[in-house]
């Protein structure tokens, strides 16, 4: 009797443990998503003005890096997701992210356009 309380018990948490994963890269997409938060407010700042190029370059890198590793486990959550409503949940969200992240990639790369243009009427004007 003992025996199939412990194959029980092992069984249960053999299918927590799938769960319990999901949770886990849940919490790491919501650490990356608010990093990514915090490079959007900093870009709102210094998309401002062309003499913030090397830090917009620096922001784009990080968003960049951060984006990657919030597609990733987004991609893994899906993966192990079976629940129809919580896959149309994360999807969602994805989408909405991913429409924020390209418009934030496409202001950067309308400022770094634009602030090679000026540099480059700075330096023929002189």
């Amino acid at each position: 009797m003992e025996l199939h309380s412990l194959v029980k018990s092992g069984d249960v948490r053999e299918r927590r443990e799938p769960q319990e994963r999901i949770m886990d890269w849940k919490r790491s997409k919501a650490g990356h998503l608010g990093e990514m938060t915090k490079i959007f407010r900093r870009l709102d700042e210094k998309l401002k003005d062309y003499h913030f190029k090397s830090e917009v370059m620096e922001l784009s890198r990080c968003l960049k890096d951060q984006w990657a590793r919030y597609c990733f486990l987004y991609n893994e959550i899906m993966s192990h997701l079976s629940d129809d409503s919580e896959r149309l949940d994360e999807s969602d969200r994805f989408n909405e992210k991913t429409r924020e992240y390209e418009r934030y990639s496409f202001l950067i790369e309308q400022f770094l356009t634009r602030a090679e243009l000026q540099s480059g009427e700075t330096i023929r004007s002189r």
